[in-house]
């Protein structure tokens, strides 16, 4: 009898979990199809709370970046409804210091070396959500983050940064699985 209700409880939770699969859209099953797959940025959002980053940059930095992609043939759609996917950023963090953060965890030889560099540092983290237009349903989701090491001002930091994070971004959402 116990035999039979734990047999039937499992056949129920596969059943389950293989009607939930059957509702994500996986974003590799595009990559694999090799047609374009066109996406839709309706906008980013700044909420760093910094001035001297402009949304509308960093939307031109990622488009740029998406359309310069080489391992993955993408199209920027003018539309929503023209599109596999709409990308939607929020900029959550940027900062910019005229001295890099000591690494706590580097050893004693690391931790003089890295108080005497003099480069700059410039640090950006910007959630990112990739819909899918046909469900409506989010398919990847994550907080993108990176920095930059080099003698740059805060004004070149800036430009740097965006780059940096928007190839990370590709990397992470549309790279190729393993």
């Amino acid at each position: 009898m116990v035999k039979k209700i734990l047999f039937t409880g499992f056949i129920v939770m596969l059943t389950a979990w293989q009607a939930a699969g059957a509702e994500t859209v996986d974003i590799s099953r595009y990559l694999a199809k090799g047609n374009p797959i066109k996406v839709y940025i309706p906008g980013v959002t700044n909420d760093s709370g910094q001035a001297q980053i402009i949304a509308d940059d960093f939307k031109k930095v990622l488009e740029s970046s998406i359309r310069n992609r080489r391992s993955v043939k993408f199209e920027i759609a003018s539309d929503p409804l023209a599109s596999d996917f709409q990308i939607a950023a929020v900029i959550k963090k940027y900062s910019y210091s005229k001295t890099d953060p000591i690494n706590s965890f580097a050893g004693p030889s690391a931790l003089a070396l890295d108080a005497l560099t003099t480069e700059n540092y410039a640090e950006m983290g910007v959630d990112f959500t990739i819909t899918s237009t046909g469900s409506g349903k989010i398919v990847w989701k994550d907080n993108v983050f990176d920095y930059i090491e080099r003698t740059m001002t805060p004004a070149e930091s800036v430009p740097m940064v965006y780059d940096k994070i928007a190839r990370k971004f590709l990397w992470k959402s549309f790279g190729k699985g393993k």
